[in-house]
């Protein structure tokens, strides 16, 4: 079962997380407008995700952009998609 509320307060701190970042890195400021994770976040927020889903196209973000270099947004990030794919569910031992 999806935990909502875990994943709500997830998407908040990747959100604030992000928001900070982007005043520093373009490429930051573009992920914050890159709509598959906006709406992730914005149905998180609101609790409205029921069931595990991708968050397609996030690796190449962290591969090819410098948001690695902004390591709480990158924690962040890894955080609420490991909840959003569900493997929270499937390794629960695995994350903290």
């Amino acid at each position: 079962m999806m935990d909502k509320e875990r994943l709500r307060d997830l998407a908040v701190v990747l959100d604030k997380e992000m928001r900070g970042a982007a005043e520093k890195s373009h490429e930051v400021a573009k992920l914050a407008e890159y709509q598959p994770l906006v709406k992730a976040i914005g149905r998180a927020k609101r609790m409205e995700i029921d069931t595990p889903e991708e968050l397609p196209g996030i690796s190449w973000w962290l591969s090819e952009t410098d948001i690695r270099s902004f390591k709480n947004l990158e924690l962040a990030i890894s955080n609420f998609r490991w909840f959003l794919e569900g493997l929270d569910q499937i390794f629960p031992d695995a994350q903290g």
